[in-house]
């Protein structure tokens, strides 16, 4: 079994509290550049770009890691609706080539009408998945066919050709994630891992379960990573302290646009995310308590490296290979996640 590690890439600014106004360290070149090295450093295997509105474009910050870095591989958050896909292909593959086949691609469908629109994106949640299908498939074709002709629903490329090819053979690696069903059935068709947001682990086993059947009935194989936020310490009582700590500068104006961003998404995971508030599960390192101020990403696993290694344990005996972790601030944690709890989990699952 392999198993890999992803650190994150703060381009919308950081900080040591959720839900701040502004935030304490500012997504800057440099910032980002410090966070990227360190990663590097302490043995992340890739690191993610995310996209979004308050977000630097994802592209050019890949650009700007890879060429102050040797082995860190950027995975790029790339929206299908903005860009056509034999312009993204060009973009994917030169980058591939620059960096020596480091690249790789988060394929982000969306999840929220209100944020696309501020993009220019107004198709509704399925067509976007679709179209999603749709932009993978000819950046696919144009990274391993000479001459690539296609008319589709919402692409059409005529005579389309690729020189250089990427480094990556046949092409780099892709990602997806969404909880619905039509998400899983473009996840199934046309990507390499399938990415979930950190739910308990009894949900995200039946998740995987639910995925594979659905991959077995194609004849693929697939991968299963997740993404989720890590609040470690020396100590069980350290980590809980820090933890509620993080949630008691949160300001009212962000409660009111997170709020207006939940009310209008469309997002299936989303909701799922959002019904695991105050819940109780299991897994004693598990939290909840970011929810009610964050989108997305917003569960935890809190805890010594101890008992967040064994948490992580259960995760990858349900099937996850691939991690990608956040932990507050991204520069003041990195080393610390990956020198002291990745060694040790790997210890465990591959001993």
């Amino acid at each position: 079994m392999n198993l890999s590690f992803s650190w994150y890439a703060p381009t919308h600014g950081d900080s040591r509290y959720i839900g701040l106004k502004d935030p304490e360290f500012a997504g800057t070149p440099d910032y980002i550049k410090d966070v990227a090295i360190s990663a590097e450093k302490s043995g992340f295997d890739s690191i993610l770009i995310p996209t979004g509105p308050n977000c630097s474009d994802a592209f050019i910050t890949a650009t700007h890691i890879v060429t102050l870095t040797k082995k860190i591989k950027p995975l790029i958050a790339i929206r299908p609706g903005f860009i056509a896909p034999s312009v993204a292909a060009k973009m994917t593959a030169t980058l591939d080539q620059i960096s020596k086949g480091r690249v790789s691609l988060n394929i982000v469908t969306g999840g929220s009408p209100m944020e696309l629109a501020m993009d220019g994106d107004f198709l509704a949640h399925d067509d976007r998945y679709r179209r999603t299908h749709e932009f993978v498939e000819i950046m696919k074709k144009i990274w391993t066919d000479e001459d690539v002709s296609i008319t589709g629903e919402f692409f059409q490329v005529k005579n389309a050709k690729l020189n250089p090819k990427p480094d990556q053979k046949p092409y780099p690696k892709l990602y997806l994630g969404g909880s619905s069903d039509c998400a899983i059935d473009v996840a199934a068709k046309s990507v390499d891992t399938y990415l979930m947001w950190g739910e308990p682990v009894e949900q995200v086993q039946l998740q995987i379960q639910k995925v594979k059947r659905k991959v077995e009935t194609l004849g693929r194989d697939i991968n299963f990573g997740m993404r989720i936020n890590l609040i470690i310490a020396n100590t069980e009582k350290e980590a809980w302290h820090k933890a509620e700590q993080m949630v008691k500068k949160v300001d009212d104006s962000h409660v009111k646009r997170l709020n207006q961003y939940i009310s209008n998404s469309d997002s299936t995971a989303l909701r799922r995310i959002q019904s695991l508030n105050n819940k109780m599960v299991k897994d004693k390192c598990f939290w909840t308590g970011m929810v009610p101020y964050r989108s997305g990403n917003s569960t935890a696993l809190v805890g010594s490296v101890e008992q967040i290694k064994e948490s992580l344990q259960k995760y990858v005996e349900a099937g996850i290979t691939e991690f990608i972790f956040s932990s507050y601030p991204h520069i003041e944690t990195v080393s610390y996640v990956g020198e002291k709890l990745i060694p040790l989990l790997k210890e465990t699952v591959l001993s």
